[in-house]
């Protein structure tokens, strides 16, 4: 199961990934707004950047750690470790509460605009929270479950859906309520190495 003891690693990744079925729901959703989301499939079936997924922990370590470390023993609820693989599956309800916004730091060190979708689930926050007892550490004690549409909204796209005076704020109000309360489903959950 562990690597060799002279293999370091930087961090780990502990998420969940969308069930295929939902990467329509998502795309949709973000057509609705009339932005171009980063994550998930296109209308080809060709994969961005990532599948849509929620992160449940994320930790870069200040100094890289060896493979054989208590922190790299975790296995999640479905069983995945650190160093399988297969990801094991797992379907798991997860309920749309909301829409925000996060400012960032894109790949390149520049401030953008993060545009997601709140989620609940108490089995996210329940790993959360049995990662955390584990002893994983995390870059965000804050859990706030989310699935990213896009990192690259305007600033006049988030005042749409903050103030009431912009053009915009009824009708993307009325998306939003649209979707509040659906339910998706999760495909695996896994803890990945970080490169």
């Amino acid at each position: 199961m562990l690597q060799s003891k002279s293999k370091l690693i930087s961090g780990i990744y502990l998420a969940v990934d969308y069930h295929p079925n939902i990467n329509f729901i998502l795309n949709k959703i973000a057509k609705e707004f009339g932005i171009e989301p980063e994550n998930g499939y296109d209308q080809s079936g060709n994969l961005r950047e990532y599948k849509y997924h929620t992160t449940i922990l994320y930790s870069k370590f200040k100094k890289p750690l060896p493979a054989d470390s208590k922190l790299c023993n975790f296995q999640t609820k479905s069983g995945s470790t650190l160093f399988q693989i297969k990801k094991p599956k797992i379907s798991v309800p997860v309920k749309i509460i909301g829409f925000d916004f996060f400012d960032i730091k894109d790949k390149h060190n520049k401030p953008g605009i993060n545009f997601h979708v709140r989620v609940d689930s108490p089995f996210l926050k329940s790993e959360f929270k049995r990662g955390i007892s584990f002893g994983l550490p995390t870059d965000f004690p804050q859990y706030t479950p989310h699935i990213t549409l896009s990192n690259t909204v305007s600033k006049e796209f988030r005042d749409s859906l903050k103030n009431a005076s912009n053009p915009d704020y009824k009708k993307h109000k009325a998306i939003i309520s649209k979707y509040i309360g659906t339910v998706l489903y999760t495909s695996d959950e896994y803890i990945e190495e970080l490169k």
